[in-house]
């Protein structure tokens, strides 16, 4: 049922849920729960068949280190992210 539905609107909701979750666990100051979820995005998207959700989930990740300040990490993901939106 829900890989009906992520086809038909284009968006891996369970994806999506914890990576959006990491931003907001971060900005709440609960950064090992921020990454967490942010890494629990990133496995589900990479067995999603929906080609954004690997993207979107890479993305957040990126912009999660983007806000710790972490710049190597920030490049590895965006360039990651890069990667993933080219071949998809």
């Amino acid at each position: 049922r829900h890989a009906a539905h992520a086809l038909r609107q284009g968006v891996d909701i369970q994806s999506a849920g914890p990576a959006y979750l990491s931003r907001a666990l971060w900005l709440l100051g609960q950064t090992d729960a921020a990454r967490a979820a942010a890494e629990r995005a990133v496995e589900i998207a990479a067995k999603s068949p929906i080609p954004l959700a690997e993207t979107q989930a890479s993305c957040m990740m990126m912009l999660l280190h983007l806000i710790s300040e972490d710049i190597p990490s920030t490049r590895l993901w965006a360039d990651r992210t890069r990667g993933l939106a080219q071949r998809k």
